[in-house]
């Protein structure tokens, strides 16, 4: 009877997972990684939670196969540990960058698996992280299982400091959201790890899977809360709808300049003002002709499907921000990056294209400027 109320939780908890996973490939129109990253982790946390149980069962019992099945559960189990924070780090890595080259060249988050395979290795030969009596099959946790908490803490810790350091890229709230997402694990991970007879960390995960994808992942919201202009999602269906068309179309993609500094120096208020009357002057811009969103922090995309050029609409951004009457805004200056169809690539190699472009345009500081606006309008 012990564990009757553990296995209520874990049904319970399979079922949201099963739901989300279900809901997930239902309402998503726009295949991206981001969701790709997030249906592996789905997967991944519902083969834990049904690991987990079979390791109750199987202790102790005597039927043929049942050491081996004993065995095997418990590696498993200590297995999905570092994949699954893997696999959160790389989803709060690549919603930040929007680049698939990024994540890949962070393969090393995969390092701790490798690091625990080799444990669990050692463990068949020295009883490092748990050991099974050949005779009563009775599981045992080894004097070194502290070590696979060590290597999970460090990487919830490495996550937190990740979302800290990108927190000027996404919104605020999208920040706290990301926190939730490692905070909820780590938190039922420490109280396991001081008393054992508590087993939610595998179901707290279900719980930051959910959070973030209601407030993060979930299409429902075609809007941005700040600047009610498209959002992300938004975005990326109706890309995703043109290139499935085969409509010709241009995509520019801003970054502000400095924008941390307006943050760190005015406040965040002062910030916001400034992020809802830039959006204003690209919707002024478009002239309701253009779909024009907020990927989230400080960059903005234009979809263009008139012949009207990126340049020109660059010049136009900024006599819009000339008439805000907001300092700020009259000293503000932006990069850019743009594409043009019909280049042959889905909606994130369209993204990691023009981010590239923005940040090459940066770099070089030779962006458009006011002072250089008489050189804006030739094409």
């Amino acid at each position: 009877m012990e564990y009757v109320v553990q296995f209520q939780i874990n049904i319970f908890a399979l079922s949201i997972l099963l739901l989300l996973y279900i809901v997930v490939n239902v309402r998503v129109t726009v295949e991206t990684f981001s969701r790709k990253l997030l249906l592996i982790l789905i997967l991944f946390s519902g083969a834990a939670i049904i690991t987990e149980p079979l390791t109750w069962i199987f202790d102790a019992q005597q039927f043929f196969g049942a050491y081996f099945l004993e065995y095997l559960t418990n590696m498993m189990l200590v297995m999905f540990g570092p994949i699954i924070a893997g696999l959160m780090l790389s989803y709060v890595r690549y919603y930040v960058m929007k680049d698939i080259d990024v994540v890949r060249k962070h393969w090393y988050y995969m390092y701790p698996a490798v690091l625990t395979m080799v444990m669990l290795i050692v463990n068949m030969f020295y009883p490092v992280y748990f050991s099974v009596d050949k005779i009563t099959n009775v599981y045992t946790v080894g004097d070194y299982y502290f070590v696979h908490y060590i290597i999970l803490v460090i990487m919830y810790l490495y996550m937190v400091v990740i979302g800290l350091k990108q927190s000027d890229k996404v919104d605020r709230k999208i920040t706290l959201l990301f926190m939730l997402f490692f905070i909820i694990p780590f938190g039922a991970m420490v109280a396991q790890w001081f008393y054992i007879e508590i087993m939610l960390s595998w179901n707290s995960i279900v719980l930051g899977i959910l959070v973030v994808y209601i407030f993060v992942e979930s299409p429902n919201g075609e809007k941005d809360f700040l600047t009610s202009i498209y959002n992300r999602s938004s975005y990326e269906k109706y890309v995703n709808q043109l290139l499935q068309k085969h409509k010709d179309f241009k995509i520019i993609f801003i970054d502000l300049d400095k924008f941390k500094q307006i943050n760190d120096t005015h406040g965040h208020l002062a910030g916001d003002v400034v992020l809802k009357e830039f959006a204003n002057a690209m919707k002024r811009v478009s002239n309701g002709n253009e779909m024009v969103a907020r990927l989230g922090g400080d960059e903005f995309m234009m979809v263009i499907e008139t012949g009207a050029g990126i340049k020109l609409i660059v010049k136009d951004i900024y006599k819009e921000l000339k008439f805000t009457k907001n300092p700020l805004l009259e000293d503000l200056t932006f990069s850019y990056g743009a594409y043009t169809h019909p280049v042959d690539m889905t909606v994130d190699e369209i993204y990691a294209s023009v981010d590239k472009e923005m940040y090459e345009f940066k770099n070089k500081n030779n962006c458009l400027n006011r002072r250089e606006s008489d050189k804006c309008g030739k094409e």
